[in-house]
């Protein structure tokens, strides 16, 4: 049957009209100018393990796609208490302090010796001319830290102190070059490194408990958080005005007619005399909740930091012991493949999960690691590092 030509306005009107369909595909399907990527996301694993466990591993990620890091400072907290901590331990330190005389007052005796008492000292860097050095130890309480090929190993420091010294916070300092001379790598960008790792141990609670999981976060206070880039600069701080009142209360008048105040105290609360309203820079992180309130656009343009949660997610049981015996061995073997392959008879899904993973899910990789512990390598199930 011979072909029909088709109108050439038909064609037009298709040809315009696919056209359209592509611009609106392409509106709603390309991600929006606005919507802002991380410069900087830093992530921490959610870890999981039977109640008891020492040793649990909790891994930090960074991602930099843009941006080459030269030192941060992180503080990590772990939110329940109860049910895990991380490891710490006690470390004396000491520390050197270098000062400069800044008052002194010299006097001449009967003798006509010259007698000098200094009242006041300036602190100084190493780096500083200095005129006295103090050494001085320190009990501090630090956090179980591992960077063994990760991002930081071989930087020139990296501490862990905890602040509130119980358990349920760990604060990172690393710097990559501690002096002028140092070439020690710096972060270039990547994506998905191994930042650091700290140990957790799980508490051990009984398995009443439904409240089982412990959410891992970073405080985002900026007296306690910093990402640097190699000039110094932190990244992700933008400056947000703000409204700043402050309130005045009269110590003395002029007299006589004691309208003229002579000098003003500044007061925090009534009564007061007097106020003054200025708008200050006040700087703040650029972060996942501070750019989703930026109605002024104050983050535009600025390194956006998103920190990620990690958890502690603790299960109940003894991993391993299927048949619940209170002991590891064959039994258990043979019920997990009893399980697996032959009866299909429930078995206890969560002390059958020894490859811990966080489905719960039983199979071929549980079955994979119970005989390569009881019969080849002999490591360790995850519960029990």
């Amino acid at each position: 049957m011979p072909s029909v030509a088709q109108p050439k306005h038909q064609l037009a009107t298709l040809g315009l009209a696919s056209f359209f369909a592509l611009i609106l595909a392409l509106a709603v399907f390309t991600p929006s100018s606005s919507a802002q990527i991380p410069d900087v996301t830093v992530q921490i694993s959610d870890t999981v393990g039977a109640a008891g466990t020492q040793n649990s591993v909790v891994t930090v990620f960074l991602d930099n796609p843009f941006d080459t890091i030269a030192g941060f400072e992180l503080w990590l907290r772990i939110d329940n208490l109860n049910l895990a901590e991380f490891q710490t331990d006690t470390a004396t330190i000491i520390d050197t302090f270098f000062y400069v005389l800044d008052t002194t007052v010299c006097i001449v005796d009967q003798n006509d010796d010259t007698i000098c008492t200094f009242f006041d000292t300036l602190e100084v860097t190493e780096a500083d001319p200095f005129e006295v050095t103090i050494i001085d130890t320190f009990d501090v309480v630090v956090g179980n830290i591992d960077t063994t090929g990760t991002l930081v190993a071989g930087w020139d420091l990296v501490a862990s102190r905890s602040i509130f010294g119980v358990g349920n916070d760990v604060k990172v300092t690393a710097l990559a070059r501690g002096t002028p001379q140092s070439t020690t790598p710096l972060i270039t960008p990547q994506q998905g490194g191994v930042l650091f790792r700290l140990l957790a141990d799980i508490k051990p609670i009984p398995d009443t408990v439904t409240d089982n999981v412990a959410g891992i976060f970073i405080e985002p206070f900026l007296d306690e958080f910093n990402i640097s880039s190699p000039s110094g600069a932190s990244l992700g701080i933008a400056q947000f005005p703000t409204v700043d009142t402050s309130f005045f209360r009269c110590d003395s008048f002029v007299p006589p007619d004691s309208i003229i105040c002579a000098s003003y105290t500044e007061v925090s609360f009534p009564p007061f005399d007097s106020l003054f309203i200025d708008t200050i820079d006040v700087p703040e992180l650029c972060d996942s909740a501070t750019v989703a309130n930026d109605s002024l656009g104050n983050c535009t343009g600025t390194e956006y930091i998103l920190l990620r949660r990690g958890s502690i997610t603790v299960l109940p049981g003894n991993c391993g012991d299927i048949n619940g015996d209170g002991n590891v061995g064959l039994p258990d073997l043979s019920a997990l493949i009893d399980h697996l392959f032959i009866s299909f008879s429930p078995i206890d899904q969560v002390a059958a999960n020894v490859d811990c993973s966080l489905d719960g899910n039983v199979g071929l990789p549980d079955l994979s690691v119970l005989i390569d512990h009881l019969f080849i390598s002999f490591t360790p199930l995850c519960c029990e590092i």
